[in-house]
């Protein structure tokens, strides 16, 4: 066991296998880990939808009851059930909450009704699916004002992210995301995306990694950084209309197949890159 002092520099020789060169840098000094980082573990946190007098449990689901729900507090909800908003639906993050689900979501609104996952105060930190054993079905969603979590050591690149959960989304408005590098990230993930449309985003509108997907009838418009980002994806997209993009239209990176079909880019950095090995067929 050593100790050292602040006042004591500590360096270390290292080198990358497969070369001749060897590099001294310096060891910066890191607080003790805490138990309680783990204890406190965000992504562990028990289900709490008993918490919520507006969250129904039946025998295999849970579900909101209609009306506009102000949530200051961050909701929590297990696997092995399905989760169920009806038409006409809000939740309304405030106070920087999130949602965490680890059943699947079915949120079906109607073009009249539909449902809103918003943040009035612009505090709201977005919802996260993790490893849901069966797809989520999202239509006539309208995302607004949302950020990415970040929660103590624990945070995600996308305000709406699927992580090793199948998703189907037809007819959702994803508009004026806050904070984060992705508004929608999935991660693999099957997933199709039709009739909607991206629009006023800080940074990336739509982020694929490793996941297999459809893409239909979308518009991008005024997004600040890339319009589809994808890596290690295969991805078939057609129909699609992107203006006043900040960087590229449409990037296929990390080994991706894209093939694309009736695309029009207009007023974008770069309209479409291909890179890391990745191919693209376009008509």
């Amino acid at each position: 066991k050593m100790i050292l002092s602040d006042s004591i520099p500590l360096k270390i020789n290292y080198s990358i296998i497969g070369t001749n060169t060897s590099k001294l840098v310096d060891v910066y000094p890191w607080n003790n880990f805490k138990k309680s980082l783990v204890e406190n573990d965000y992504i562990r946190s028990n289900d709490n939808t008993n918490n919520f007098d507006f969250i129904k449990k039946y025998d295999d689901s849970i579900v909101f009851k209609k009306g506009i729900h102000k949530i200051s507090d961050d909701i929590h909800i297990s696997a092995n059930s399905k989760v169920i908003l009806n038409e006409g639906t809000t939740i309304d993050l405030l106070n920087n909450a999130s949602i965490i689900s680890k059943s699947p979501l079915f949120l079906k609104g109607t073009k009249k009704k539909p449902i809103k996952l918003i943040s009035s105060d612009s505090t709201g930190q977005g919802i996260f699916l993790l490893k849901a054993k069966s797809k989520s079905v999202l239509n006539n969603v309208i995302f607004e004002n949302l950020s990415a979590p970040n929660k103590n050591s624990w945070s995600l690149t996308g305000a709406v992210t699927f992580y090793e959960s199948d998703v189907y989304i037809s007819n959702c408005l994803f508009d004026n995301n806050i904070n984060g590098d992705d508004f929608l990230n999935i991660v693999r993930s099957d997933f199709s995306i039709t009739d909607s449309h991206f629009t006023n985003v800080n940074a990336d509108a739509f982020d694929s990694d490793f996941s297999t997907g459809f893409m239909k009838e979308v518009v991008f418009d005024n997004i600040g950084n890339d319009g589809i980002d994808i890596s290690g994806t295969k991805l078939k997209i057609e129909n699609i209309t992107m203006s006043k993009v900040g960087d590229k239209g449409i990037s296929s990176g990390e080994k991706s197949d894209l093939i694309a079909d009736r695309i029009e880019i207009y007023n974008s950095e770069i309209a479409i890159c291909c890179k890391d090995n990745s191919t693209i067929l376009i008509s």
